[in-house]
């Protein structure tokens, strides 16, 4: 037997007219069944006041596994919209932080300044949450290793821009010289000669922009010897 009392009973303005129909053949209760479009058998028991049919009817619904339908006062769960709202967010700022890690704090925010527009604007968070976000942040390649990748991809693309920003976070993310030349060679092999050459152009305006700063800073240390690594990453 189903206990009444744990059913959830929710208020019908108006009941159909097959349904008043039985209730005034019955008008204390009424039970109905019907079948769920998932296959499910629903029961329905209709409490209806015998003084005026056109008061409220007050309608309990549960399933033949005994799960209540339709609650008056459904559990304080967050929204469809609302966890999708919470999930940008979360991969929005680990991707902002990924970002300014490899590509720079100056880049991050010129970018971002620059595409600050309504029109532009969804691009820069499309970026930071899918590429940043998600993809940077996994753990099963090390940061130098996903730098080197970029630097190939974006020869093939031929995509100067984009290349400069990677061969500058492959420096922060440790990678050494021979590494991106040995990357970029093989992109020509590959990819094509003029990619090649393309690529060790900016490679190579890179590298002197980045060489003339360290000299003014006084040093000569990237972000090798200072990355957590992998396993720390994921952990955070």
């Amino acid at each position: 037997m189903i206990n009444r009392e744990e059913h959830r009973k929710f208020q019908v303005q108006n009941v159909d007219s097959s349904a008043r129909q039985l209730l005034r053949v019955h008008p204390k209760e009424t039970r109905l069944s019907e079948s769920s479009t998932d296959g499910r058998l629903l029961n329905y028991i209709i409490m209806y006041s015998e003084e005026d049919e056109h008061s409220e009817a007050i309608l309990t619904c549960y399933s033949t596994q005994h799960k209540p339908l339709h609650p008056r006062e459904p559990p304080a769960i967050m929204s469809s919209s609302d966890k999708v709202t919470e999930a940008h967010n979360i991969l929005f700022d680990a991707g902002i932080k990924m970002r300014t890690q490899v590509a720079g704090k100056e880049y991050v925010d010129r970018a971002l300044k620059n595409g600050s527009t309504p029109f532009s604007r969804c691009m820069q968070d499309f970026v930071t949450e899918s590429c940043w976000g998600s993809i940077w942040t996994r753990p099963g390649l090390a940061l130098g290793t996903r730098s080197l990748l970029n630097i190939v991809m974006l020869c093939a693309l031929n995509r100067s821009t984009e290349l400069a920003v990677h061969v500058r976070g492959a420096l922060n993310n440790g990678c050494s010289e021979v590494e991106i030349r040995e990357a970029i060679l093989q992109a020509a092999a590959y990819c094509g000669m003029p990619a090649g050459i393309e690529g060790f152009r900016v490679a190579q305006g890179v590298l002197d922009e980045w060489k003339a700063q360290k000299e003014k800073e006084g040093t000569t240390r990237g972000a090798r010897d200072t990355d957590i690594g992998m396993e720390q990453r994921i952990a955070e």
